[in-house]
């Protein structure tokens, strides 16, 4: 007597069915989406590469447009970051035959003595016509590193420089490399660093910190170099990085800045401090071409 349903029966399944699939649907959406963040915050951060960038410099001589730097940072290596990532920045940024080469600090977790071989080791094979420039940055504050780290970056071919700055000739024009020390805990001094270099001259900068900046432009400083920030180390679309350890917040996070005259790159860096994660903000060596600042000039 059951006999066959009617339309509203039949519906009644295939309906259900629908919202069973759509559910389904969103939980394999949701379980794919949590896979893809849980692989990049594992594998991204030992994914470096290297990226290109120009940085436009208002009083670049024409000879100089066109040079091209490396830069390394905060390669961390040792408890953070494995020795072998720090090899294979260094490795990277060998291969680009870049006219200067910059390293701005936090080089190694590892604690005192123990950093000086491996570093050496690391660093070695870099190398540039117009040299390897260093400054240290606020880990090599810590746990007795300093003498170490800079025992190490200067067995490796660079110079570092502790609030000082050396004149050097690059493609037929004269420029002063400058450093400070670690502007985050306090250690640089503009006044004993720009001791020799007068007001005109083109000054480049390295310092680990980006939030040197403003008073790098009040001191007519054509380009700074720095790190420090890792790019935040986790950054979410549409919004950017979580936290970026910088006065300014998330404004010199990473990349190609212009400050009152003055160019400035910022670094995410290689290694990590903890949480020992990366999110669409992978390890890089930065390549960076300046170019005179001309009208209609764009950086990149």
């Amino acid at each position: 007597m059951g006999g066959a349903g009617g339309p509203g029966d039949a519906d009644g399944p295939a309906k259900m069915t629908r919202r069973r699939f759509l559910r389904w649907l969103g939980a394999a959406g949701g379980v794919a989406l949590s896979g893809r963040i849980a692989h990049g915050l594992w594998s991204e951060r030992w994914a470096v590469r290297v990226v290109p960038r120009t940085l436009l410099v208002p009083r670049l001589p024409p000879a100089l447009d066109g040079l091209r730097i490396v830069h390394l940072s905060d390669l961390h290596a040792g408890d953070y970051a494995p020795w072998w990532l720090a090899e294979r920045a260094v490795a990277l940024a060998a291969q680009q035959r870049a006219d200067l080469a910059f390293l701005t600090g936090d080089y190694t977790s590892v604690y005192g003595a123990e950093a000086r071989e491996p570093l050496e080791k690391a660093l070695a094979p870099l190398s540039a016509p117009a040299g390897v420039w260093a400054v240290l940055g606020n880990h090599e504050y810590v746990q007795d590193r300093r003498e170490p780290v800079v025992e190490a970056l200067s067995a490796a071919g660079a110079t570092v420089l502790l609030n000082q700055s050396r004149q050097v000739e690059v493609r037929g024009e004269k420029l002063w490399i400058c450093g400070v020390e670690d502007p985050y805990l306090k250690h640089h001094d503009f006044e004993a660093t720009l001791e020799s270099v007068s007001q005109g001259d083109l000054k480049i900068l390295l310092a680990h910190s980006p939030d040197i900046i403003y008073s790098a432009a009040q001191l007519r400083i054509a380009a700074v170099f720095a790190g420090h920030t890792h790019g935040g180390q986790v950054s979410l679309p549409l919004y950017g990085p979580l936290i970026v350890p910088s006065r300014y917040g998330r404004r010199f996070a990473q990349g190609v800045f212009q400050v009152r005259g003055t160019g400035l790159y910022v670094t995410r860096g290689v290694g990590m401090t903890p949480p020992l994660v990366r999110f669409l903000c992978p390890p890089e060596v930065a390549l960076i071409t300046l170019r005179r600042a001309v009208e209609g000039r764009r950086a990149r």
